[in-house]
């Protein structure tokens, strides 16, 4: 997560975009909780049975646990959060403009429920030692409460988001089919820029189950036996802290895909729109045709393709392009 941090940060371009932006708080999001899990057992009070390298007190293994709590959380809901702003980036046609109230609130919002059950946690001593670190492990109740809610409903977000971007997608498409000229070009180049935000929406969700769906499990495990199932709480213990390494592989990969569309996608605009060289040819039709010539003097090499039925395309296009290969 910290090089992709870094990454966005020395990046002018990927930093104005609010899907870097996301991914980037979700990477310093990702980062404190990184750093209580790699702290593990030495957060535990010294003497505790059976934490190899206990040296902690009460006060480390509630600063861990809280720590835990918080960032783990908060990084939940920028999971959800990125599956909505897929949705409404493609509802709203990319307009940066009406994006700009989402992004507004989203850092306020995936924070609110982790900082009160974090702070909770202190006041209600909910932090205790179990298995690598300090958690909420002697509660299943509080497990719910605290992580296993709202693990359920960033889940449930994140699929209904994605079920939305589809259904808005294919919704355009029927709109889409009497459009003509220039806006049949702009429409077919959102169309394809929208089923990459879609397979990006995929992706981050494949990826999100993968970090949690374990976690889930064991919880509901442990709530039907009445006790934890060993096996699963290990394996669940050491998916958790990988969840931002997961994230950024996903991040990474999407980005060089993104990248190679671009090119493939730039080859074949350029060859739309290559206007240099046409203004000679233009002027040697004219001279050696002795008929009257089909353009004015006033007309710009655009508007002598646009003769022709050729539309050659404009700054507002290549704005378009430089969109879809900074939000893919």
């Amino acid at each position: 997560c910290t090089c992709a941090a870094v990454y966005i940060l020395r990046n002018p371009l990927r930093r104005s975009k609010t899907y870097h932006r996301l991914v980037l708080a979700m990477c310093l999001t990702s980062l404190p909780s990184s750093i209580a899990y790699f702290w593990g057992t030495w957060a535990i009070p010294v003497g505790t049975r059976y934490a190899i390298g206990a040296s902690g007190n009460v006060t480390t293994c509630n600063i861990q646990g809280a720590t835990i709590q918080l960032f783990d959380s908060a990084a939940l809901f920028y999971y959800a959060a990125l599956g909505i702003y897929s949705f409404l980036s493609v509802h709203y046609d990319f307009s940066t403009q009406k994006l700009i109230f989402f992004e507004r609130a989203i850092h306020f919002a995936v924070f609110l429920w982790p900082i009160v059950t974090s702070v909770v946690g202190i006041v209600k001593n909910l932090y205790t030692p179990g298995g690598s670190w300090c958690s909420t492990h002697s509660s299943i109740q509080w497990q719910w409460i605290m992580f296993g809610i709202p693990l359920l409903l960033a889940m449930f977000i994140s699929i209904v988001s994605l079920g939305l971007l589809y259904w808005a997608i294919k919704n355009k498409m029927r709109r889409g089919e009497n459009l003509t000229g220039k806006q049949l070009f702009l429409d077919e180049h959102r169309q394809k820029k929208s089923w990459a935000v879609l397979k990006q929406a995929s992706v981050y969700l494949a990826a999100f189950c993968v970090s949690y769906l374990l976690s889930i499990v064991s919880i509901a495990v442990h709530t039907e036996l009445g006790m934890a199932h060993l096996t699963l709480q290990v394996i669940s213990n050491a998916i958790i802290p990988l969840h931002g390494f997961i994230y950024v592989l996903m991040y990474i990969r999407l980005l060089r895909l993104g990248e190679s569309n671009f090119r493939v996608s730039d080859t074949s605009h350029r060859s739309l729109s290559l206007v240099s060289g046409t203004k000679n040819n233009f002027e040697m039709q004219s001279t050696n045709n002795k008929k009257e010539s089909l353009f004015s003097a006033d007309m710009s090499d655009d508007d002598k393709w646009e003769v022709f039925g050729v539309y050659v395309g404009g700054s507002d296009d290549e704005e378009d392009e430089d969109n879809y290969v900074a939000d893919i």
